[in-house]
Parts: structure tokens; sequence; C-alpha cells
């Protein structure tokens, strides 16, 4: 198999590339895809990028925009907007956090999605990497200037769900997250615990079958 190659640089061969946005076989597994309810903040996010600006902010007003965005690349482009305007925006605990915040969403995310589940088990052992160019290099992998903790983060859930569910099991519908009160939700927003989400059914077919393995 040829090595893959995001301008001119080479993944190792058999890789699987995931990218910000972009709708591959693996686009389940970026930071785009899965919506999740986090109890310990009342709240629904639409993806792990709304999540991230949502905690990365410091201001109730700024957070709330972020997550009422109506998806990743706005949420994206808001919070950069955000940050280049008024630097002291950011939370002062976020650097030291970033991690262990990012690692809760994600492993939120995969609780409750089965697509994400489904897609990370069809990568068998082959290494993952998070080239989303326009993401914080601690988080992806940048074309090999990056530390690729998503990346990293993928192959750790992978290998535990091997373990708990077999090399070629999907997990049974996960159930919502029990909770006290209920959640609050953007604006026109729902949710199906189910599977993702009637707004990921296209995306379902597109993975029906398995691909190359640039994503």
């Amino acid at each position: 198999m040829a090595p893959v190659v995001s301008r001119n640089f080479e993944f190792p061969s058999g890789s699987v590339v995931v990218r910000f946005g972009v709708r591959t076989p693996f686009w389940p597994l970026s930071t785009f895809f899965g919506m999740f309810e986090d109890v310990s903040v009342r709240r629904v996010f639409v993806s792990l990028d709304h999540y991230i600006g949502f905690m990365l902010l410091r201001s109730p007003a700024h957070r709330q925009a972020i997550y009422e965005t109506p998806n990743a690349f706005v949420a994206n482009s808001q919070l950069r907007q955000i940050l280049e305007s008024q630097p002291d925006a950011m939370d002062p605990d976020w650097p030291e956090r970033r991690e262990e915040i990012f690692r809760h969403g994600f492993d939120l995310k995969f609780e409750q999605n089965l697509t994400a589940q489904r897609v990370l088990m069809r990568t068998g052992d082959r290494p993952i990497f998070d080239d989303s160019r326009n993401e914080d290099p601690w988080l992806c992998y940048a074309r090999g200037a990056g530390e690729n903790f998503h990346g990293r983060l993928l192959e750790e859930k992978r290998a535990e769900l091997q373990k708990l569910l077999g090399r070629s099991k999907p997990q049974s519908t996960p159930k919502p997250a029990e909770k006290s009160e209920p959640a609050v939700l953007p604006a026109g927003t729902s949710v199906d615990w189910g599977d993702g989400g009637a707004k990921h059914a296209a995306e379902m077919e597109s993975i029906s079958k398995p691909r190359g393995a640039e994503g």
C-alpha cells in the first residue's frame, strides 16, 4: 500500500488519517462528528469542537455563543475571532487542564455514539493521525510537527473497545446518561441517542463498506 501523502508529508503506509470536516469513511472519528451529553455542565454538545470551545473560554456569554453555533466550522471560526480580539478570553487554567478536559469529552462521545465506535473498530491495528491543519498542534499531528494527542486517544480507545467487545463486534446501542435535571440544548437541536442522530444517516450509508485508509 502506498503511503498517504498530505501536502508533501508522507504518513506511514496503511495509516488512518483523520481531517477536520472532511467527509470520508473515517470522518466520524474527527472532532467535527458526534453529539454527546455532559451532565456535569448540563449541556448536549453538537461536536467535540463545540465542547472544546465551551470549556476553553471563561466568559459565560462567550461560552454560550460557541455552544449555540450550528456546526463545528462556525464554532472554530468564532472561537478564533474571540481569542484574536480578546486574548484574555481564555480560561487561565486551560493550558494545564486541556488534555484532561479533552479526554473527558472524547470519552463521552464514544460512550454515546455507536457510529464512532463502529468506524474506530474498523481501523484494525493501523496507526491513526489527526491531520486537521487548523487545530492546535498539541491536539493534531500537523504534518509531523504536532503531538497527535487526538490520534493517540483514538488508538487507546480502539484498544479498549477491542478488549471489551472483541476485535470485530461493535458495542450495543448505548443508553443516554442518567441526569437529575434536563440538559440545555441549542435552539432547534434534536437528539437521537441510537446511532448518533438522523442527521448522520447519510454518513452511515457511506461507511457501510470498508474503503481505503485515507480519511
